[in-house]
């Protein structure tokens, strides 16, 4: 049951994401808590399957199973005992190009004479400045450029859950309804934080909420 604690922590650093999202250093520093939290969260899910007859063999299925879980195991080692986690802020400024000018269009016959003058657009154009609202700002891990940080961080905890979750259904984790108290403390206290619609790949907009109803219910 000590993953529960990290999922916690892991959870709470998703939030601290979201309401820094463009923020620097402070996304960064919450990403590499982030890391540390849920890959604790795996590795004493990891500790107690080992003690069921198939529990790793169930457990190494799952790393396999979606290719962003190996690559936060290899993110937090890194972080931990290499270098830092690099994250590049991307910014996206909408153009608003405007005409400019205008031309004129003669026609003549073959001796020189004007049958038809009219002015036309340009094709030359201006850029507006941009609005300061619609300026978009995301983080992103290099070695992932198709999804932002936020989104794919997401994701990750996500799958962690079904990991648990599964784990429950098959017995390799005990149903207890011991830490039933713990666990609404550590997630029904959590401000409700609403992502951007576009720091979750298009999808509808999500809440850090989304972990305490399915946790509890899997007690």
């Amino acid at each position: 049951m000590r993953e529960l604690q990290k999922i916690g922590e892991a959870n709470y650093f998703l939030g601290r994401m979201t309401e820094e999202s463009h923020a620097y250093p402070g996304f960064p520093y919450n990403v590499s808590a982030f890391l540390t939290a849920s890959r604790s969260a795996l590795q004493y899910m990891l500790k107690e399957a080992e003690q069921k007859t198939g529990g790793q063999q169930w457990y190494e299925g799952w790393i396999k199973s979606d290719p962003a879980l190996p690559f936060f195991r290899d993110k937090r080692d890194i972080n931990i005992h290499e270098e830092p986690i690099r994250t590049n802020l991307h910014i996206t400024i909408p153009a608003t190009l405007v005409p400019r000018g205008s031309l004129s269009s003669r026609h003549t016959d073959k001796d020189g004479n004007i049958i038809d003058e009219r002015e036309l657009d340009s094709p030359e154009t201006e850029q507006l400045p941009a609005e300061p609202g619609s300026i978009k700002g995301a983080f992103f891990f290099d070695d992932w450029p198709s999804q932002d940080c936020l989104a794919l961080c997401t994701h990750y905890l996500k799958l962690i859950q079904k990991i648990r979750t599964d784990g429950i259904a098959k017995g390799f984790y005990p149903r207890s309804r011991a830490f039933l108290k713990f666990a609404g403390a550590v997630f029904l206290h959590l401000e409700r934080v609403t992502w951007p619609a576009h720091l979750v790949s298009g999808a509808q907009p999500q809440s850090a909420f989304y972990l305490a109803s399915p946790l509890v219910d899997n007690f």
